[in-house]
């Protein structure tokens, strides 16, 4: 699919949505509400997993060469599990 193809099918879809939007009983949309809702609290971390990742990439850097590089990572899950 090329790019201009892309963009009139995204306006297609925008404009028909649009129209259900328009046309939805009050159940649709609050359907259609809880559907972004999910969505967006799904892309949110939890504070524990947040400081995890800090505290891993502070690790990372203050020590960038140590641990393994993807090359010896792949070579070794395919030794082990034949991936």
């Amino acid at each position: 699919m090329i790019k201009s193809e892309l963009v009139m099918n995204t306006l297609e879809l925008k404009e028909k949505l649009k129209n259900y939007v328009d046309q939805a009983d009050v159940d649709l949309l609050y359907i259609i509400q809880a559907i972004f809702e999910r969505e967006h609290q799904s892309k949110k971390i939890s504070p524990k997993v947040k400081d995890i990742l800090d505290k891993r990439l502070k690790f990372h850097e203050k020590h960038p060469d140590d641990g393994e590089s993807w090359k010896n990572i792949r070579h070794n899950l395919k030794e082990k599990y034949g991936l």
